[in-house]
């Protein structure tokens, strides 16, 4: 197994399945950047900045479980494919709690640098999340 497939399977598992905060150091680089659907970073870089990110996705959806489908490592890079399931229990995106259960499923490509994963690119079904917490329509099938 791939030093970078590693890294993200225990992210994975202890940082955001366990929602084990201080594991982040173990995973990820100090100056960590993501990108959740822009090219840009999205809310700031650093480990601290993308913690707070990650206690609000996990303060609104406690019970979140995600499940690594594949992984496909190269190098320094890894594709991740995930599927998330949870029950939405606070705040999330303006929304204020449902309690709907809910899952969702994406893509990560995260970078390797020095141990540490350094930057991530994330695409998921944002749309899909929305709609089955009732604040858009669904698109109708087929498309």
């Amino acid at each position: 197994m791939a030093a970078v497939e590693e890294l993200v399977r225990g992210f994975f598992s202890e940082g955001v399945n366990d929602a084990d905060y201080d594991s982040f150091e173990k995973y990820i680089a100090p100056d960590y950047q993501w990108h959740w659907g822009t090219e840009k970073p999205s809310s700031g870089t650093g480990i601290d900045a993308f913690r707070k990110e990650i206690q609000a996705l996990v303060t609104a959806f406690p019970d979140m479980k995600t499940e690594i489908y594949d992984v496909v490592a190269n190098d320094n890079r890894a594709a991740v494919r995930f599927k998330a399931v949870a029950t939405h229990q606070g705040p999330w995106g303006g929304v204020e709690a449902t309690g709907k259960p809910v899952q969702w499923c994406g893509i990560v490509i995260y970078r390797e640098e020095n141990g540490k994963l350094a930057e991530e690119w994330s695409m998921d079904d944002s749309r899909g999340l929305f709609e089955q917490l009732g604040v858009i329509p669904p698109i109708p099938a087929p498309w």
